[in-house]
């Protein structure tokens, strides 16, 4: 839980320090037409960065299907015969049991 608030506080501190930045300025200089077009051109920036965000968001997430298959494996990156042979999944064999012999039936005496 910590480290979910770290990272959101690490999000929003450059926002935040932005924001105090331009109020200061606002304060110290009484321009407010200019402080109202650098908000705008900060809300305009911080929407086109969000949307790529979101849009980079959403490609990883329906366009990442290496994720396997059910009754796979994953066999990770290895090296045959000198060469690099890439990660993969691979089906997993039908397992089936092996026939358990019987001990008395082989004539071996139980005890």
């Amino acid at each position: 839980m910590i480290a979910i608030l770290l990272r959101a506080a690490l999000l929003v501190l450059p926002l935040v320090a932005v924001i105090l930045w331009l109020r200061w300025r606002w304060a110290h200089q009484g321009d407010p037409e200019m402080l109202e077009s650098e908000l705008g051109r900060l809300r305009i920036t911080l929407v086109a960065i969000g949307g790529a965000m979101l849009i980079v968001l959403l490609a990883l997430r329906f366009t990442d299907n290496d994720t396997g298959a059910p009754r796979t494996h994953y066999v990770p990156p290895h090296s045959e015969n000198g060469k690099v042979v890439p990660g993969r999944f691979e089906p997993v064999p039908d397992a089936q049991p092996e026939p358990q012999e019987d001990p008395e039936e082989d004539g071996a005496p139980s005890r």
